[in-house]
Order: C-alpha cells, then structure tokens, then sequence
C-alpha cells in the first residue's frame, strides 16, 4: 500500500514530467495507468501547478485521457466534480476543452 508521503512524491513527480513526456502517447498511457483511480485528484492537482499553462504537445490528450478515466469509473460525485473543474476560472481555455473531451460522444439519433 502507498502512504500519503510516498504518493505525493509520486504525484509531484509525475506532474513535472509530463508536460514534456505527455508529447509521447506511450508515457501518457503509462502514467494514467499508473494514476488508476486517482486521475480527478491529479488531474486537480496538475492544473494549479506550473507548466501546465500554456498547451504544450500531448496535453491536452493527457487530460482527457485522465478526464475519460473518471468517466468510466461511472461515479456520480466524481463526474460532477469533473464537470465543476473544467467550469472553474483554472481550467479555462484548452484545460476545459480537454476535460470535457474526456466525455464520450452520444449519438442524438
């Protein structure tokens, strides 16, 4: 089992790779693999913190991939609190159209 001090390294450090490494679709599959069942918490996480500004290559898809995990989970609290962060004034701009990329497509049809 992780402790809380062994999963912030691993969080702190995870974040300040990524914005480079999330160019790489084989680094952000491993690092969402990774985050199973903690993408919203690092996903909250990663938005406030530095090098997560501007749009480098590949994060966008990082976020919607970790958006998407949410989703899938199919936790009610957690999809609503996915939904309030991309509303949020900190995911402005890309940030929101990534995590609401996370969401699948519903055929209205």
């Amino acid at each position: 089992m992780t402790t809380v001090s062994a999963w912030c390294r691993s969080r702190s450090r995870i974040a300040e790779v990524m914005p480079a490494g999330s160019a790489s679709p084989l680094v952000r599959e491993a690092a969402i693999t990774g985050l199973h069942g903690r993408e919203l918490e690092f996903l909250k996480y990663i938005l406030q913190r530095p090098g997560w500004d501007g749009e480098a290559a590949g994060q966008k898809a990082f976020v919607a991939g970790l958006a998407g995990c949410v989703v899938a989970q199919g936790s009610p609290s957690h999809v609503g609190e996915l939904l309030e962060l991309a509303a949020s004034p900190g995911a402005s701009g890309w940030k929101s159209v990534a995590i609401l990329s996370g969401f699948p497509a519903v055929d209205a049809s």
